[in-house]
């Protein structure tokens, strides 16, 4: 008698409208039809048929000429730079919420003491530093590294400073991992489509 484990748990496939390959649903992003043009729905809540993309300049490229007509049998007028604005735009406004949640959540270290504390204590979970941040940014970064917690940059020292009701701020700690991990996957996919542009 074989005893087998439980089944394995499945992941959702989607076909990229660009390339053709058929990856997770999780590394692709959806796009919605609407009025002859397509928008990016991040998080699969706007109605409609949504065809997906990988987020690569050569996808959205393929996509951009034939890949969404094609796929949603209607000509579709966008171009690869306003696709990888809106999904910048939207995933910076992501961010921007979940470091807000945090806040409110009571799991984010403000400031340079704050976060120094946060990381000595063990309880950060991501370091969230401004672009335009200077000081004592490379001690904490490398104190982050030595105690193995990731960084990402994120805004300047006035739009970090908004969200959380200061004048400015240029350094955060989120202690929170679900927070966290979303928020690392913003940041990196802003900068991935940035750097294709």
């Amino acid at each position: 008698m074989t005893t087998e484990g439980p089944p394995a748990k499945r992941v959702p496939q989607r076909t990229c409208v660009g390339c053709g390959e058929i990856a997770a649903q999780a590394e692709a992003i959806r796009f919605v039809s609407g009025d002859g043009r397509v928008v990016p729905d991040l998080w699969a809540r706007l109605p409609g048929r949504g065809v997906y993309v990988h987020p690569r300049r050569d996808c959205f490229d393929k996509a951009a000429r034939s890949g969404f007509a094609r796929s949603l049998r209607r000509p579709i007028s966008v171009s690869r730079d306003t696709m990888v604005q809106e999904l910048c735009a939207q995933y910076d406004k992501r961010a921007e919420g979940l470091l807000v949640s945090a806040r409110n959540a009571r799991a984010l270290a403000v400031g340079t003491d704050a976060v120094q504390d946060s990381l000595r204590a063990g309880k950060a979970d991501l370091l969230v530093v401004a672009r335009d941040a200077r000081g004592r940014r490379d001690e904490l970064v490398a104190k982050a590294a030595e105690n193995g917690v990731d960084f990402v940059e994120f805004g300047t020292k006035v739009t970090l400073g908004a969200l959380l009701d200061r004048d400015e701020c240029g350094v955060v700690a989120v202690s929170n991992q679900s927070i966290a991990r979303e928020l690392k996957e913003c940041v990196s996919r802003v900068g991935t489509l940035s750097e294709d542009r």
